[in-house]
């Protein structure tokens, strides 16, 4: 007997996993203000009653200004800029969001590149503001408005009270000084004067200063001692006296000394190379005002470059009159190092150039803020939980190889069952980059993933991935996107949280994209191919020329397919796009038909990309009889005088596409 098999035809459920199912034909798209970089950051919100996409536009332009501004786009409606307090000057609101769709506040904006002018300088702080559900602004972190720095600094005068100073002269020094003190008065300094000629003469401490009712009569009671010119030695004792702890010098003070004279000193030699060494030692910064012609011929400019720390601290003025001309010029590189900290002639920043709110986390009231700027951009995160603000860092052992590692350039929540780690990316840690593990209940991190290749930009981009669900992470992605391998451009480096230092897979896009930056954005997206595990989209914004693709892969069993299912080319929705794929979300139904839709960023533009249902196909077919027998004489007859065989042919449909409404999972639908 020869048995037929009852099913000749059958279309598994490969043709589902493998599926190009994201719509790129006419997607919903919204153009921003032109050069405003609209779609440089977007987020999905579900405020409970509507969704949105946020966008970023951070260059907006506000007549001179460029505030940024950040948007509302609903599927088929437009968009709204949302109404946004204390925002102005150059803030540049919306290179990073953060969006909590659990809890209250909802939305994190923030405007790193906030800025504020101290005297000549400009220093490059950061804000972020929070927004309720109703997208009304909730408040600001920091709370407070960042102030000018005001680290102390101790500014101690050596005037040149020799004979060859006329009295009148004299005293037009002294109302230098007196000025000089008045401009400084409200920046945490304080004041030391002493008098030399060929002999020192001390004439008031710190503490004489800090101590007196009347400080501008400290200095008018100074008289002239008159006699010869011994600059260095006054300088030698001044760099070991004046400003130690018995004399009210303060640890950790800028350390500044303003030496005026009208002539060349008559001890030169030995006594000046002491006096440079003795004022090294004490990180003295000092300045040199040269007054009146003595200082016309070379020997005499050598010794004012000698007596100052640099070239661009020594002053020549013709008289004592034209004091008051160089007090802003003055007071401005004083102040240039002021709120600084350093050693010799170096200084080093601490927050002046933060840029707080570089990369940024929402997570049931707690506020992660990356700030790539501070410590000379080794980087850190500000962590702000209710009113307490902490942060985490490097340990002060490690501090010199984090310089330049810009850490908290990129910042995401790793979920565990017991709680919460949080991964931060430092991409130029020794120019290979890091990634850091760290918990909020240390300082200092836990774990740290290092990149390879040098260049790479290793952790500049972070994706937390939860497989299947269940309020886990699953999968840490790493973007790399200079990395460079065989004609490809940028990687994605899968880590598990449970086994951070082991490398269990990686992504890579289409060869011939060198400089595609594939990486540079990253999404987990909701399940799009039906087969209940959550999907990846990975944006290579300056492959094709910079016009841009998006990447989609598939999510599989404790791992992401390193093969990708679809690749869409911004080209193929609109020839002029510049920078498709620089910012992706897809963790929402946008258009109401319950499927996954990805928002993705372009220059100037957002699109929403559908996806469509996945439709799994059976096709059966059985007969009946369901088998015949080899010595049937009729097999050999006509059709008409053999064994009637009747055949069935069934198609089944299943939507495969799965779905959360109201959180429970909706299954397939059967038709026949």
């Amino acid at each position: 007997m020869l048995v037929l098999p009852p099913t000749l035809l059958w279309l598994s459920g490969l043709a589902a996993i493998l599926c190009f199912n994201i719509e790129t034909e006419n997607p919903y798209s919204f153009k921003g203000e032109e050069a405003s970089h609209f779609g440089y950051s977007l987020s999905q919100l579900d405020t409970g009653t509507e969704k949105w996409t946020i966008v970023g536009a951070p260059l907006h332009k506000q007549g001179s200004n460029t505030p940024g501004a950040i948007y509302k786009c609903g599927y088929q409606t437009t968009c709204n800029k949302i109404s946004t307090r204390d925002v102005k000057g150059q803030e540049a609101i919306g290179l990073s969001l953060a969006v909590d769709n659990k809890e209250n506040p909802a939305l994190l904006a923030c405007s790193p590149r906030r800025t504020m002018e101290c005297g000549t300088n400009t220093f490059v702080k950061g804000q972020c503001y929070t927004f309720n559900r109703k997208l009304e602004q909730m408040g600001k972190w920091p709370s407070k408005d960042p102030e000018c720095p005001k680290s102390p600094i101790d500014i101690g005068f050596l005037i040149d009270g020799s004979g060859s100073v006329g009295s009148v002269d004299f005293n037009k020094m002294k109302q230098f000084i007196i000025a000089l003190m008045r401009k400084f008065g409200d920046k945490n300094a304080q004041f030391s004067v002493t008098q030399y000629s060929r002999r020192v003469y001390p004439q008031f401490s710190f503490t004489d200063y800090i101590n007196a009712p009347d400080k501008q009569n400290l200095v008018n009671q100074i008289s002239q001692a008159g006699g010869g010119t011994r600059t260095f030695t006054a300088l030698e004792y001044s760099a070991n006296t004046m400003f130690e702890k018995n004399k009210g010098g303060r640890p950790g003070a800028t350390r500044i000394l303003i030496t005026i004279t009208d002539g060349e000193s008559q001890d030169r030699g030995s006594h000046a190379d002491r006096a440079v060494q003795a004022a090294n030692r004490k990180n003295i910064k000092r300045y040199a005002v040269g007054v009146g012609r003595a200082f016309a011929n070379s020997r005499a400019k050598i010794e004012l470059k000698t007596i100052a720390s640099s070239p661009e601290h020594v002053f020549a003025v013709s008289d004592f009159s034209a004091l008051d001309g160089i007090q802003n010029e003055l007071e401005n590189r004083i102040f240039a190092i002021e709120g600084t900290q350093g050693t010799g002639d170096q200084s080093s920043f601490e927050q002046e150039m933060s840029q707080e709110g570089f990369s940024a986390v929402l997570a049931r009231n707690t506020i992660l803020l990356g700030s790539v700027g501070s410590y000379d951009w080794s980087g850190e995160v500000s962590v702000y939980r209710g009113s307490s603000q902490g942060f985490l860092r490097q340990s002060e052992r490690e501090k010199r190889e984090m310089t330049n590692a810009y850490l908290g350039y990129s910042v995401k929540e790793i979920k565990f069952s017991a709680g919460s780690l949080y991964a931060v990316g430092a991409p130029r840690y020794k120019h290979r980059g890091k990634v850091f593990i760290f918990s909020l209940a240390r300082q200092n991190p836990q774990n740290e993933i290092e990149g390879i290749q040098i260049g790479s930009y290793f952790g500049a981009e972070l994706c937390s991935v939860d497989l299947n669900s269940d309020g886990r992470t699953d999968l840490l992605l790493i973007g790399a996107p200079l990395y460079l391998n065989q004609n490809q451009g940028g990687i994605v480096h899968i880590h598990q949280p449970t086994q951070l230092k082991t490398e269990i897979g990686h992504l890579t896009g289409e060869k011939g994209h060198e400089f595609g930056r594939f990486g540079s954005s990253i999404a987990g997206i909701r399940d799009v191919n039906g087969d209940g595990l959550t999907d990846v989209a990975v944006g290579a914004p300056l492959e094709n020329g910079g016009r841009g693709c998006v990447y989609i892969f598939h999510g599989r069993d404790s791992n992401i397919s390193p093969t990708y299912t679809q690749r869409v080319e911004g080209s193929s929705i609109d020839g002029k796009l510049r920078y498709f794929g620089r910012s992706i979300d897809g963790s929402l139904d946008l258009t109401g038909d319950n499927l996954t839709d990805i928002s993705v960023g372009a220059l100037d533009h957002l699109f929403i990309l559908r996806s469509r249902p996945v439709l799994q196909l059976k096709v059966t077919v059985t007969f009946t009889p369901d088998n015949i027998s080899p010595l049937d004489d009729g097999c050999s007859a006509p059709a008409a005088q053999g064994t009637p065989v009747t055949a069935n042919v069934c198609f089944t449909i299943i939507k495969t596409s799965r779905h959360t409404r109201d959180g429970a999972n909706e299954q397939g639908e059967k038709e026949r």
